[in-house]
């Protein structure tokens, strides 16, 4: 039970309850200590949250929170400081604050990039580290259904040349290496490469950063799609529409049956012949383009 009169107390028990390294946001972080130091007797508020990070007894943490202010590397460095984070955890924490910070696409993909470095140094299991490492390169499922076309030579630099955009050969080696690991690819009785139905899980926090970066890569291969690719072999479409938030649902679950509908299609292509076929990439983005009133 917290103690009222200690407010440095009920701050330590909050951070011990709370682990940086299960975060993707540092804004989720600071608000999950904050909620653990509401569990106990009394309250603890905004502004005593924000004195105990060693800055005046404002609400400028809970701007942090809302996402409504960047956090300073002379910010971020004092949190940490008060937070009491080990070197590792310190490292994280200040990754995840440049992140809070990014708005340029390049910046967010480097900083994601280091983010999942420091992500992949938390896990646990190599099972873990290899899940992340899949959905951290854009390339694994490109070549894992790659495996499964009548077309694919188990030739690095065939398979280099084959992924757009192109990669290194030693990526191509090492994709095979890591989808066998996870068992998505196998070895048949020829020992051929064959594409297995197990599928990578997704769900767990320990992926969304990864997942994020993926989709931040994703939605640049279609910019880079709309430059290079002939528009007769690609479709990009987009509007600008007024929509109610019970209306913005409905087009979610549109969206996800969509989405279902394509994977459907996959399955189908199976019987079809080879000739004619390609690995399509398929985005999907829809989201607010104003922002909520105060």
């Amino acid at each position: 039970m917290h103690s009222k009169s200690n407010p440095a107390v009920v701050l330590k028990q909050a951070i011990a309850n709370v682990s940086v390294s299960e975060f993707i946001s540092v804004a989720e972080y600071l608000k999950s200590i904050y909620l653990s130091a509401n569990t106990g007797e009394g309250r603890y508020s905004y502004r005593q949250f924000s004195e105990d990070l060693g800055f005046a007894k404002t609400n400028i943490v809970h701007l942090y929170v809302q996402g409504k202010r960047k956090i300073s590397q002379k910010a971020a460095q004092k949190i940490a400081d008060h937070l009491q984070l080990s070197s590792k955890e310190m490292q994280y924490f200040l990754t995840l604050c440049e992140l809070h910070n990014t708005r340029d696409k390049v910046g967010l993909e480097k900083v994601l990039t280091k983010s999942i470095e420091l992500k992949d140094r938390c896990l646990n299991t190599r099972l873990e580290k290899a899940q992340l490492d899949y959905y951290s390169s854009y390339w694994h499922p490109i070549i894992r259904e790659l495996i499964n076309m009548k077309c694919f030579k188990e030739d690095y630099k065939w398979i280099a040349k084959k992924v757009y955009p192109n990669i290194r050969p030693k990526q191509a080696k090492e994709s095979i290496e890591l989808l066998l690991e996870l068992d998505l690819i196998k070895r048949d009785k020829k020992n051929q490469l064959k594409q297995n139905t197990k599928l990578v899980s997704s769900g767990h926090d320990v992926f969304s950063l990864a997942l994020k970066k993926y989709h931040a890569t994703a939605i640049n291969m279609g910019v880079k799609a709309l430059l290079e690719i002939d528009q007769n072999k690609r479709f990009i479409g987009g509007a600008t529409v007024r929509l109610s938030q019970s209306q913005f649902l409905i087009l979610k679950q549109k969206l996800d049956r969509v989405l279902d509908e394509v994977l459907a299609m996959e399955e189908e292509a199976d019987g079809k012949s080879a000739d004619d076929q390609s690995i399509v990439q398929f985005n999907v983005q829809a989201f607010p383009a104003t922002l909520e009133s105060n």
